[in-house]
């Protein structure tokens, strides 16, 4: 039995132009689309609704990652400015002591100085004319020693003498600091 091929194309229009829903209607032409149109928007509904929570849910973990890491940086540095905090102390406790130990020092170098300038007002004052008596021995070879200096000439090298007692300690003093100083840097 031959087929017609103008009868099975007809056969096929009839189907093809009857297009049933699963209600047996037959549904118009935009009907369908917006029945596609529908399918792709609860599609896309989805999908936005999935990345939206997979992304709120991403930012989530992320933030938290984030939150701990900060956390340790914060509980890293707040540890080491108390070092550093408590290091400074240190050497400003050590600076106060060292500061105290100079200026007990110089005062000791003072009162030492005072109690000299003291005993050398016992001594005998420069003559008026300022010429010394004669004495036995005259020339290169007679030497003065402390004893036969006159008051004003003791007390100017006592003076002398202070001034450059002080001048160690100082010195002293800026040696320590700087060794000090210098194994702070290298701890």
């Amino acid at each position: 039995m031959a087929i017609n091929r103008e009868e099975s194309l007809g056969c096929h229009k009839e189907r093809r132009s009857r297009k049933v829903n699963i209600l047996g209607m037959v549904l118009p032409w935009w009907a369908r689309w917006a029945r596609w149109a529908v399918l792709a928007a609860l599609v896309i509904a989805v999908g936005l609704t999935v990345w939206i929570k997979g992304v709120s849910h991403g930012e989530a973990k992320i933030q938290a990652k984030w939150d701990q890491e900060k956390l340790a940086q914060e509980q890293a540095y707040a540890m080491v400015l108390s070092k550093h905090i408590q290091a400074e102390a240190d050497l400003k406790q050590q600076a106060q002591t060292q500061t105290g130990a100079f200026n007990a020092q110089v005062s000791n170098l003072r009162a030492r100085s005072a109690a000299l300038a003291a005993e050398l007002l016992k001594r005998a004052k420069r003559p008026a004319n300022g010429v010394p008596a004669p004495t036995a021995a005259t020339g290169p070879a007679c030497l003065c020693t402390g004893a036969q200096l006159y008051f004003e000439d003791a007390d100017a090298f006592r003076g002398e003498a202070a001034s450059a007692a002080i001048v160690g300690a100082e010195r002293d003093d800026c040696v320590t600091r700087y060794h000090d100083a210098q194994k702070a840097l290298t701890k």
